[in-house]
């Protein structure tokens, strides 16, 4: 099997990203709409979505940091 180039590693490993990153965006959405209702919102359900915007910005923090280790290594 062929070893994958320094450009293509650090590419993979941001393109591994981009899904997370565009899910932030849809989360800030989702948050714009909940502040901009009427109505009330469930303690419970804040906390549930809290939890996975968490969890989300872990994984991107993990990733980023994976991505600029692999860039680092190749200056």
């Amino acid at each position: 099997m062929a070893q994958q180039s320094t450009t293509e590693t650090v590419w993979s490993a941001l393109i591994d990203i981009e899904d997370d990153v565009a899910n932030v965006r849809r989360w800030s959405q989702v948050l714009y709409a909940m502040g901009a209702s009427g109505s009330s919102v469930d303690p419970e359900a804040l906390s549930v979505i809290a939890g996975a915007v968490d969890a989300l910005a872990e994984r991107l923090q993990a990733r980023w940091d994976h991505a600029m280790g692999l860039a680092r290594a190749h200056r």
